[in-house]
């Protein structure tokens, strides 16, 4: 039984906490300047480094815990085609249109490699109970793109279909059961 936001009333606390952030995070604006602040305002990498990295110490109190940290999905390459109307009331509002950055899914990957290597996010962390599961790379089709290769509504929405969806849940098994076995959860 899953207790999403949920306090355990009887004393009962979840064994494996999974966590991602949703597609719009990885829409990075840059790389940002080392060594990042963890609260931003702006989302570039050095930022996000600094944000997960500031995740270790919460992690560290919980030992018991495994925290599976599962990367953000892709975005999609383009913006989807907007009727003459939008394009018209856009220029008479001097509003300008939110469009994907072609170096987005560059810098995205960038991250999610620096989550996931062996150097990266957890190469000074001493415990076993922080996992990460590339869901970005899976819907890149394993590196095929740096951005959504299943993508919904088109190809303008940057929800995975449900190939994509599939193809993660078969990826993802394997992973949390190793990840239940190095942090010392199973029997």
């Amino acid at each position: 039984m899953f207790h999403q936001n949920t306090y355990h009333t009887d004393g009962k606390r979840n064994d494996i906490v999974a966590f991602k952030s949703c597609f719009p995070n990885s829409n990075f604006m840059g790389a940002g300047t080392p060594p990042g602040n963890p609260a931003g305002p702006d989302l570039t990498v050095w930022n996000a480094k600094a944000a997960y990295t500031a995740l270790l110490g919460e992690f560290r109190k919980q030992p018991k815990i495994l925290f599976v940290c599962v990367t953000a999905p892709p975005l999609i390459a383009a913006s989807r085609p907007e009727p003459l109307w939008k394009v018209l009331a856009r220029k008479i509002l001097a509003r300008p249109r939110e469009t994907v950055d072609p170096q987005s899914g560059r810098r995205a990957r960038e991250f999610n490699n620096w989550l996931k290597a062996a150097d990266g996010w957890l190469k000074d962390y001493p415990l076993k109970n922080v996992a990460v599961f590339d869901l970005y790379d899976i819907l890149t089709d394993e590196g095929k793109s740096d951005f959504l290769r299943f993508p919904t509504g088109g190809g303008y929405d940057s929800h995975p279909t449900r190939e994509g969806n599939e193809r993660a849940a078969r990826a993802f098994v394997p992973v949390l059961n190793r990840a239940v076995r190095r942090a010392g959860l199973s029997e």
